[in-house]
């Protein structure tokens, strides 16, 4: 008798790796800058980065913002990548559902937040 697998629906965040040949898993967007889902701010802390790309998104109150909330289509149901690091236990992706004190803050855990809110 085989066993029934539930698979999570919930898209992930995944780490993108500096290496060579490195590629990103089926169903990911790179949200990297200079890319439309990077993140354009530049703190001194990785958290100063985030609170600021979270005012930003969720104030609506610039034309990029609102952009972006246009296109958040585009990455409904997809994982997202970035640079920052995930803990141990997240290594092979952390759901954009799940808050981790482990791993690095990231921006992308702030799009995912507004990706599940649309």
């Amino acid at each position: 008798h085989g066993q029934r697998v539930l698979m999570s629906t919930i898209p992930k965040r995944v780490q993108r790796k500096r290496t060579a040949w490195s590629r990103l898993p089926d169903n990911t967007v790179c949200c990297t800058r200079p890319g439309f889902w990077g993140n354009e701010f530049s703190q001194p802390t990785p958290q100063g980065n985030v609170d600021l790309y979270r005012s930003w998104l969720f104030s609506r109150q610039t034309i990029s913002a609102n952009a972006h909330w246009a296109r958040m289509h585009e990455v409904a149901g997809k994982n997202l990548a970035c640079y920052c690091k995930l803990c141990t236990a997240h290594q092979d992706g952390k759901p954009l559902d799940v808050v981790c004190p482990d791993c690095a803050p990231c921006h992308v855990d702030e799009l995912g937040r507004a990706v599940l809110q649309t």
